[in-house]
């Protein structure tokens, strides 16, 4: 009788993931001072977790102002990261927007230009205010550094560092859009009554057909993550 093995293959998760909508998970804030806030898990029917939460400065205000009413708790995303535990909160609140604005401020993506605002007042509609623009130049410069170096890791076959390297760029991308966003809605804020007017990106990337070179620069800009969080802050 001849005995075979087999060989057992580990995966290893590098991110773990798990989402609890309101009705598994309660949030509180006690008289502890030294960990005041504690997250309370349902993981099964009679299995319950409580974890004591940490949060940085602006996070923190935002939890107290949820606490207090001003937002509702919609679900809470446990993500496993590097080794440890990170929760992120699911929050929601209604807006309301102007019935009338008194100003559209008009915003445009494109390649040369990240993005492009123009005022337009109801009172003059022919006669557009001062607008601004942002070139975008260090997304486009980030994107094209990762980018050379990534192609000489995969020649040398360094594919974790690939990875390592493309989450750390993506980290540096959204800080810099981030930032954008924030001068995009400052500007229109400036303006009586203001609503941004965003045009539609379905099939801009299909329709744009340049350079080998330019193609590549252009399909690299995130125009789609940029108005995401130019909505979500205006209407913060």
């Amino acid at each position: 009788m001849r005995k075979t093995g087999k060989k057992k293959s580990v995966l290893e998760l590098k991110r773990i993931s798990i989402r609890f909508d309101k009705r598994c998970y309660s949030f509180s804030k006690t008289d502890n001072a030294l960990t005041p806030y504690w997250l309370t898990l349902s993981l099964s029917k009679k299995e319950r977790i409580s974890l004591p939460i940490v949060f940085g400065e602006k996070q923190r205000q935002r939890i107290e102002e949820a606490l207090r009413g001003e937002w509702q708790f919609a679900a809470v995303e446990m993500v496993k990261r590097g080794g440890e535990w990170y929760a992120h909160f699911v929050l929601k609140r209604v807006v309301e927007v102007p019935d009338e604005p008194e100003t559209v401020i008009a915003v445009d993506r494109g390649e040369r230009n990240l993005a492009v605002a123009v005022a337009i007042s109801r009172e003059n509609p022919g006669k557009p205010m001062k607008g601004n623009f942002w070139r975008g130049a260090e997304v486009k410069r980030t994107r094209g550094k990762y980018a050379h170096v990534r192609r000489k890791m995969r020649r040398k076959k360094l594919m974790k560092d690939v990875k390592r390297l493309k989450d750390k760029e993506k980290r540096i991308v959204e800080q810099q859009l981030h930032a954008t966003a924030n001068e995009i809605v400052a500007y229109a804020k400036q303006f009586p009554k203001p609503v941004i007017a965003m045009e539609d990106l379905t099939g801009i990337r299909d329709n744009f057909d340049r350079s080998k070179k330019l193609n590549r620069r252009f399909h690299s800009l995130p125009f789609r993550k940029l108005q995401t969080y130019i909505e979500y802050k205006a209407l913060l």
